[in-house]
């Protein structure tokens, strides 16, 4: 019993290389941005206020959108806790005030 607990850790260790090729291969990017900075199909992704646990359920039954649900068949828990690390690897967006186009 001491070994499983021991282990579990491991098990859901997050892996942020694998979540950036599940971001592209999911094509999260589209609605999202490259770097989870939001748009008009899709949620800011960068510095989340989600823990990995709502991010999950987000993931699984998201509200009324354009956004489809990702099941345990299409996004298993490892690969959504991957997903979730490489999100929280995104820098946070530039202020407003620094973007040029915006200052005009």
């Amino acid at each position: 019993m001491w070994i499983v607990l021991l282990t579990l850790p491991a098990m859901w260790a997050q892996n942020t290389a694998n979540g950036k090729k599940l971001f592209e291969a999911k094509a999260c990017y589209e609605c999202h941005g490259w770097r989870g900075q939001g748009g008009l199909a899709g949620a800011r992704l960068a510095q989340t206020k989600l823990t990995l646990q709502g991010f999950r359920n987000v993931l699984r039954n998201p509200p009324p959108s354009n956004m489809p649900p990702y099941r345990a068949a299409v996004l298993t828990d490892q690969e959504v806790a991957d997903l979730f690390a490489y999100i929280q690897s995104f820098p946070a967006p530039e202020p407003a005030k620094n973007i040029p186009l915006l200052k005009d």
